[in-house]
């Protein structure tokens, strides 16, 4: 349980209770296998809060004020970190700088033109979606967190490492192994089961939605490891700015995507 609370304690602000012991060689790589149920667990709680706001004695009938105050919790609760990563990658893609070079534009504490206009669309892409979800899909709105830190936990196998030595970023890459891209991968097919399944259970949903929904997770899965593979090759090597980039397109294009055939 220790691996699950450090990737809780990474991946979001959830007030959870710290490990009791350092970590040691491997126990990163190891919580990395929880990246998928802790953004299982993101998207609930993001899908609990936009179905409270949206109760008629709420801010029923205003979809654009509940959408906005759920992006506030989604970008609060586990997408600063990510939503910072993705300016620093834009900047660093705008440079057209490589190798060392555009380390050093990552690692700029300043953000430029090119990262504003990334977060800024970003957060209007997420707006949008969660204004535009209806009801009767509210079911898929976990799958694009949830699809996309599985992204996340596989771009950490990826070889060689090109960040800074030393950073924290750096400690979780370096420390995961294959099985725990194989074990992620395995969490998030039975977080994405586990979804369909209440769904169809509670007729929220039909076999056809779910395997729709399935199609769209994996052409997000694969153009979020796309959408990463250019700075990527520019830099020589990944990045936990890299990691958080891929992140952050897999789940918009997961999000627009589950628009898209949920009608």
């Amino acid at each position: 349980m220790k691996a699950l609370g450090r990737a809780f304690q990474f991946l979001t602000r959830l007030p959870v209770p710290a490990p009791g012991s350092a970590p040691g060689p491997g126990d990163l790589g190891r919580a990395v296998r929880w990246f998928p149920l802790v953004g299982l667990f993101a998207g609930l709680a993001l899908e609990g809060l936009l179905a409270l706001l949206r109760l008629p004695g709420v801010l029923g009938g205003r979809p654009l004020a509940a959408a906005a105050l759920a992006l506030a919790f989604w970008v609060w609760c586990c997408d600063s970190l990510h939503l910072d990563a993705l300016a620093d990658t834009a900047d660093a893609l705008a440079s057209r700088r490589g190798g060392e070079a555009m380390l050093e534009v990552l690692h700029d504490s300043r953000v430029g033109a090119f990262g504003v206009q990334a977060v800024v669309l970003a957060l209007a892409l997420k707006g949008a979606w969660l204004a535009s979800l209806p009801a009767d899909a509210a079911w898929a709105l976990p799958l694009p967190l949830l699809c996309s830190r599985l992204l996340a936990a596989l771009l950490c196998r990826v070889r060689p490492y090109a960040g800074r030595p030393g950073s924290l970023s750096g400690a979780w890459i370096l420390g995961t192994r294959a099985g725990d891209a194989w074990a992620a991968a395995a969490a998030a097919a039975g977080g994405f089961a586990a979804v369909c399944a209440l769904a169809l259970r509670g007729g929220g949903a039909g076999p056809g939605a779910c395997l729709r929904a399935l199609s769209v997770c994996l052409g997000a899965l694969a153009l979020g490891w796309a959408a990463a593979a250019l700075p990527r090759r520019r830099l020589g090597g990944i990045s936990g700015d890299l990691v958080g980039f891929g992140l952050e397109a897999c789940e918009i294009a997961a999000a627009m995507g589950l628009l898209l055939v949920l009608k």
